[in-house]
């Protein structure tokens, strides 16, 4: 790519690399890891003409988020065709408008994200639970 002069890196990550999230800590210190890896990169290869972008959805339909499709919620078909329209446009990017402006909220003060983040701990300690006992179950 530097010897092209061109080239186009996407990272993906996740809006949760910009929360704290309880009982998903090691998921969301990845995906935050990805979101530093990534600007940093750019920095370093800014003038390369190589595009790096940092694609951070919320939540998609997949294995893993074991969620149904809605306006907020796509597959991961909608979500790639969606987000490769953003390459070039912007360094980080959610992919879709619906995620862009769910996203918008990671713009509050830590603080009231912290106090939002309180409610949710009951909801991912359940999960987290139900997780860890289906696994000792497997085992």
């Amino acid at each position: 790519m530097i010897k092209r002069n061109s080239g186009i890196i996407v990272n993906i990550s996740s809006g949760l690399g910009y929360a704290k999230v309880p009982y998903l800590t090691a998921y969301s210190a990845s995906k935050a890891y990805i979101n530093h890896l990534t600007n940093i990169l750019r920095t370093e290869y800014s003038n390369s003409g190589i595009t790096i972008q940092t694609l951070c959805p919320l939540m998609v339909s997949t294995n893993m988020s074991k969620k149904g499709e809605s306006i907020f919620i796509l597959n991961v078909k909608k979500m790639v065709e969606s987000a490769i329209k953003t390459i070039g446009i912007s360094d980080e990017c959610s992919g879709t408008i619906a995620h862009q402006i769910q996203s918008s909220i990671f713009g509050l003060p830590q603080f009231i994200l912290d106090f939002g983040a309180k409610f949710q701990v009951q909801a991912f300690k359940k999960f987290a639970d139900a997780e860890r006992e289906k696994a000792s179950k497997q085992q």
